[in-house]
């Protein structure tokens, strides 16, 4: 895990932004079950995960049951005074659970070196038309925006132009300094991102859905084997 990324988990407070990281929780919930369903071996993989996933889970439900008991209207005083003394304690309890949790989530994603490695952009209009090729122009200015601002080389490979100023498909490489790892905050870009809005070509006022793919991934390093060592034989399985 890089500087910059221990510098933010340790920012983290989840009450301050409690409705936010609530909804986090339950979707990394809803994914794990749905792995167990279709890659239960995928779960072995992510095992470090799934035990933070599971301790933070227990310690949100020791605070909501601890929040349950001072806030009753019913409970005896003195068994309130001490659910308010518990409840700070849980919760602090519980924003360490909760950074073990990002922080074993951030630590798998860095299972690939990527720190100061060149990192190949690529955008391609979708589904939309002319209204997509727009949407494309857009994501690929504001990338290049991204890299300019963080003082890194945005490097054009290719450039397909369409009517009214839209973009078919670019593709760039996004060269950042030495020690930085540009690859970590732009990996989870890539996707098919969506718009709905009504486009400049739409006359009578109707809202259209335009998507773009966009393709984030590390430039490749050269790899040297040796031929006897390596044979075509085990790379084609001929």
């Amino acid at each position: 895990m890089s500087l910059g990324r221990c510098d933010a988990l340790d920012s983290i407070d989840y009450f301050n932004n409690e409705k936010k990281y609530r909804t986090f929780i339950q979707k990394l919930r809803q994914n794990y079950d749905k792995l167990k369903l279709t890659a239960p071996k995928r779960i072995l993989q992510l095992s470090s995960i799934v035990n933070e996933l599971e301790k933070t889970e227990c310690a949100l439900t020791n605070v909501d049951q601890t929040q349950e008991i001072l806030y009753d209207a019913t409970a005896e005083k003195e068994l309130q005074d001490l659910a308010a003394e518990e409840l700070l304690e849980a919760r602090e309890s519980f924003n360490d659970t909760f950074k073990k949790l990002v922080a074993a989530i951030l630590a798998r994603d860095n299972t690939v070196p990527s720190v100061g490695r060149d990192v190949v952009l690529e955008v391609n209009a979708g589904v939309g038309g002319v209204e997509a090729m727009l949407f494309c122009q857009e994501l690929w200015n504001m990338y290049h925006q991204c890299a300019l601002r963080n003082g890194w080389q945005f490097v054009q490979h290719e450039y397909a132009e369409s009517e009214l100023d839209g973009l078919r498909r670019g593709q760039a490489l996004i060269c950042p300094d030495r020690n930085v790892d540009a690859y970590s905050l732009l990996q989870h870009e890539a996707g098919i991102h969506r718009v709905q809005r009504v486009p400049k070509t739409e006359k009578a006022g109707r809202i259209h859905t335009s998507t773009v793919a966009v393709v984030v991934m590390l430039q490749p390093t050269e790899v040297f084997y040796h031929r006897r060592a390596c044979p075509a034989c085990y790379l084609y399985n001929y």
